[in-house]
């Protein structure tokens, strides 16, 4: 015959009675205190990836800002509307070397007409502007950057 103790449970079933709330209790509150530190350390990683991400745009804007200036100061020049209406493009020419010469980040300025056919093309050749001959002009239709 099993032991009896108070109120008439026996060891074992006193023991879980106690145990499992208790288990219980430290269960959850170990399942929310690990949650809770989950979450702090995706917060921080969500904020230093929102950093990175806004770094990454102003430079971004940094480095295209020199380049969309110079697009917008070339959209007003004649040589340039003049190639666009499909007309003689030797100033264009002489337009793209003035921008390498004063805007040196160029390795070479390319006008590609619709068809990947370069049209004009100058070389940045150690700070001074080359301009191809129209015979060394290549058909760039299959390269990346014009797809």
């Amino acid at each position: 015959m099993e032991p009896v103790t108070l109120e008439g449970q026996t060891p074992q079933r006193l023991f879980l009675f106690i145990f499992i709330p208790f288990l219980v209790l430290i269960l959850g509150g170990a399942w929310f205190v690990g949650r809770e530190r989950i979450e702090g350390e995706l917060s921080l990683v969500r904020a230093g990836e929102i950093g990175n991400v806004v770094a990454g745009v102003m430079r971004l804007d940094d480095e295209l800002r020199a380049p969309l200036t110079h697009l917008r100061s070339l959209a007003a020049e004649p040589a340039l509307a003049r190639a666009v209406a499909g007309q003689d493009t030797p100033g264009l020419a002489d337009l793209f070397a003035r921008l390498i010469t004063y805007g040196r980040a160029y390795d070479k300025l390319s006008w590609i007409d619709e068809t990947g056919r370069e049209r004009v093309r100058v070389n940045n050749a150690e700070g001074q502007p080359r301009i191809v001959p129209p015979d060394q002009l290549q058909q760039v239709g299959e390269s990346y950057y014009f797809k």
